[in-house]
C-alpha cells in the first residue's frame, strides 16, 4: 500500500473557489484516482494526484513565486537555509 496526496480545486455551495487536500492509501495510481473521485468534495472539480514523499513541501511553488515577484517573504528552514 502506498499513500497518495490529492489536491482538489472546486467551487463550494456558495460558488466560492476552494482548495482541499486529502491523503489516500491505495495499491496503485489507478486505484488512488478512483478513490479520489469517490471522495471528491464536489461533483465538479479538478484534481492532482501525487505519491506522498518526505521531500514534498506543499505550497513551496506558490511561496517561491510570491517571493520572486516581491509580494511575499522567503521562508527560512530550521537549519537556517532558505
Amino acid at each position: 500500500m502506498r499513500t497518495w496526496i490529492v489536491q482538489y480545486v472546486y467551487n463550494s455551495v456558495d460558488n466560492t473557489p476552494r482548495v482541499g487536500l486529502k491523503r489516500i492509501t491505495a495499491d496503485s495510481e489507478a486505484q488512488a484516482r478512483q478513490l479520489a473521485v469517490e471522495f471528491a468534495p464536489s461533483q465538479e472539480f479538478v484534481m492532482t494526484l501525487h505519491p506522498e514523499s518526505d521531500e514534498q513541501v506543499l505550497g513551496s511553488v506558490k511561496r517561491s513565486a510570491l517571493w520572486l515577484s516581491g509580494k511575499g517573504t522567503r521562508r527560512v528552514e530550521e537549519d537556517g537555509e532558505p
